[in-house]
């Protein structure tokens, strides 16, 4: 023999059989391997003979069986290494091993026994170019990212690919094992109907859901077919793919997809030339044209002449340099109808960076412009309805004034020359119903300056304790006359605050007002406290009427009053409250209250008051603080004599101008508007100017223009007179030029405190 043949020899020693058979191998040139007594020795040996046909050079070519061994058919059959068995001569075994490569008895020949040897050696060579083809197929299938699989009829894995292992999965734990107990009980039945339909069918896919060793679950497509043996089915091979990224991608590519079709918006993705490639189903809604006619049309099949060309141009170029354009369209549809789109058009790029396609979102604005433009007319009829408004109150204001003026400064002079106790009284009663009519005017101005959120505070120091006084004194008369008990208390001593004197005052005089009104035995008590806190409370209480539990939030409701019939027995607007409770909210304060019907009232304002050092004032004080609750004191001024000019287009007021300066002790020249004022300046030297703003030929500001340009007259002091009162006149007249300002009614003794204060 040209080649040393390599031989395991299985049998027991013991045996002459045996022995002989060693010889024949010996003499033939073999090289027989350790003898082994039994199969177990075998097993323990060789282990890799009893797994998966494998191929290794330390493996012998060819096995020398006894055939009387026991477990034989562990070994015979496999595909290497290929089994001899030998036997005494004559020897018939009731059933011999079908798949022994051959049987040999002990009288064989050498020759014979050599020739055995040799084709087995052929047959086992062979064999191992076999294994090694089939070892590098086996390793190309362990690189795949997929996993081939074999299973039985019954579905018991056979075989599995090392690609399980990427699911924790290692084949020596899978072989043999069923594939039910791999995939998720709900797609059990699933299963078994797809395996009888690879019986029938010869093959099959199949969508199922796989717990890895993590216990995620996986969704995985197999690929399956019948492998058939003498035309039978005898077992089933497939490959094994998971889907579970592809199948999360494909069901958020099928959400987006949804969403873009089913979206309110039209969307529109076009190609790098603006053509249509895809339009979803609000296009079609909106514009009347269907898919099939918009693919592979431009946008401008939807364009009109409304826009300017320098609008696309602007839109290319953005979109072209990778930005976001956004703006209006004003389209037509496919019927011919116009309408306004607001778009958002943005470039599509891919993972390099280039841009691929355009996409668009659009929604039709035609309601919202058509609103928008209804509210902007709404807005401009709100503005001139305002103006007018603005415009009647300045004249309302100016034409009860200007009477009031007269009705209540003669009423003062006439005052001063009476002393008839009874007329005395009736003149009084005609000054209060005037002060009554001012004020209720007063309240008008103030509530329509709230409504319309044009009433500004006048932040400034002020002394609290001043006001408190200056209050008393005020109401101290009437409660008098009505017989009530009225007490001022506050703090000692109460810092100087910061804040709103006027609007103070004109709260606590509103409350106050009230109080009297309705308390008809009893007291009315003003207490004020200051907290560390910086919060100022002022207290007003009566024993009067008092107000129904049901009725406290209408009291502060504009024009309402607890008893609004026509017999009622209390006189009012039903404003004060209304406009004390804003001026408080304003202020950033609260009004609480506390009452019980017949028993009285008690209404608490606490505001945010800061403290402050006392300082100097720098100007003068404002004429509105001056003009009310003054001590009474002489009318007659105690300054020097001044000449003084009125421009007064009223005959009434200009009487009525004289005769107050005159009583103070001035010259006084009336004109009757601001030209005739400007002629008789420049002829002649005045101290001062009183100049009403609203005149005919030349009105205030007009004649105030004049003077201030006028070399001769910059320097000549002027106070603005007014029957508007209306919220700015004050500062539009200061800066106009006039150096101070009066409203009408004219305070008397405001009037007399501004002249003196001229040098």
């Amino acid at each position: 023999m040209k080649n040393r043949l390599y031989v395991l020899l299985i049998g027991d020693p013991a045996k002459g059989l045996v022995q002989s058979t060693l010889s024949m191998c010996r003499r033939l040139g073999t090289d027989p391997r350790l003898t082994f007594s039994n199969i177990s020795q075998l097993r323990i040996a060789y282990p890799q003979f009893y797994c998966e046909p494998s191929f290794s050079e330390e493996e012998p070519p060819i096995i020398l069986a006894d055939i009387e061994l026991p477990g034989l058919t562990q070994i015979i059959g496999r595909a290497l290494p290929p089994v001899i068995l030998f036997r005494e001569k004559q020897q018939f075994p009731a059933a011999p091993p079908p798949d022994a490569f051959a049987i040999i008895e002990s009288d064989f020949s050498p020759e014979a026994f050599s020739s055995i040897l040799q084709t087995a050696s052929r047959h086992t060579t062979l064999l191992q170019s076999f294994i090694r083809e089939r070892m590098n197929g086996r390793e190309i299938i362990n690189n795949l990212n997929d996993v081939v699989y074999t299973i039985d009829l019954k579905g018991n894995v056979v075989y599995i690919s090392s690609a399980a292992e990427r699911y924790g999965f290692f084949p020596r734990n899978i072989i043999g094992k069923s594939v039910f107990d791999l995939i998720d009980r709900e797609d059990h039945d699933y299963l078994r109907q797809q395996m009888n339909k690879l019986i029938s069918e010869r093959q099959a896919t199949s969508l199922l859901r796989v717990t890895d060793a993590e216990g995620k679950t996986r969704q995985v497509r197999t690929s399956s077919r019948i492998v058939t043996q003498h035309g039978m089915p005898f077992s089933i091979t497939g490959l094994l793919t998971d889907q579970t990224e592809q199948s999360f991608r494909e069901q958020q590519i099928l959400k987006l997809t949804q969403a873009v079709e089913q979206s309110a918006n039209v969307i529109v993705i076009t190609d790098l030339e603006g053509n249509m490639e895809f339009v979803n189903r609000a296009f079609e809604r909106s514009t009347g044209y269907s898919r099939q006619e918009a693919i592979g049309q431009n946008p401008r099949i939807l364009k009109t002449d409304y826009l300017s060309e320098e609008v696309y141009k602007n839109l290319w170029e953005t979109i072209n340099s990778g930005n976001v354009w956004e703006g209006k369209f004003h389209n037509k549809r496919k019927d011919g109808s116009t309408y306004w789109e607001k778009a958002l058009i943005s470039p599509i790029k891919n993972d390099a960076g280039t841009i691929i396609n355009f996409v668009a979102v659009k929604e039709d604005i035609t309601k919202e412009l058509a609103y928008q433009q209804e509210l902007e007319q709404a807005k401009e009829v709100a503005e001139e309805a305002s103006r007018l408004k603005s415009e009647f109150l300045a004249n309302m204001s100016h034409e009860i004034r200007t009477p009031l003026n007269v009705i209540l400064g003669f009423t003062d002079l006439l005052l001063d020359e009476t002393k008839d106790a009874k007329k005395r009284d009736h003149l009084h009663l005609i000054k209060d119903s005037g002060k009554n009519l001012l004020e209720l005017l007063n309240d008008i101005l103030d509530f329509s300056k709230i409504e319309a959120n044009k009433l500004d505070l006048e932040i400034d120091t002020f002394d609290p304790k001043a006001l408190l006084q200056n209050i008393k004194g005020m109401f101290s008369l009437e409660a008098k006359r009505k017989g009530l008990d009225f007490t001022v208390e506050h703090d000692t001593p109460l810092p100087e605050l910061l804040g709103d004197q006027y609007r103070i005052r004109q709260i606590l005089m509103n409350l106050l007002s009230n109080a009297m009104k309705f308390t008809e035995v009893g007291s009315v008590s003003l207490r004020a406290h200051y907290e560390n806190t910086g919060i100022m409370r002022f207290s007003v209480s009566d024993t009067g009427i008092g107000i129904p539990e049901e009725s406290r939030k209408q009291i502060f409701h504009p024009f309402e009053q607890l008893d609004g019939s026509a017999k009622r027995k209390f006189s009012g607007t039903g404003l004060g409250l209304s406009i004390t409770r804003r001026l408080v909210h304003l202020m950033g304060g609260n009004v609480t209250l506390e009452s019980k019907a017949g028993t009285g009232s008690t209404f608490t304002i606490e505001l945010p008051l800061p403290t402050i050092a006392k300082t100097s004032a720098i100007h003068g004080p404002s004429p509105r603080q001056d003009s009310v609750g003054e001590d009474q004191r002489a009318h007659a001024s105690s300054s020097s004599p001044k000449t003084i000019l009125v421009a007064e287009d009223n005959g009434l007021n200009q009487e009525l101008m004289k005769l107050l300066i005159r009583s103070m002790g001035h010259h006084c020249i009336v004109v009757g508007n601001g030209r005739e004022a400007i002629t008789l300046l420049e002829k002649e030297k005045f101290d001062l100017l009183l100049l009403d703003m609203h005149m005919p030929v030349m009105d205030g500001l007009e004649t105030i223009e004049n003077i201030r340009k006028s070399p001769a007259l910059s320097d000549l002091p002027v106070i603005a007179l007014t029957a508007s009162a209306m919220k700015g006149d004050e500062e539009r007249f200061i800066e106009a030029g006039c150096n101070g300002y009066l409203s009408k009614p004219i305070d008397r003794k405001l009037l007399a405190k501004m002249i003196e204060r001229i040098d």
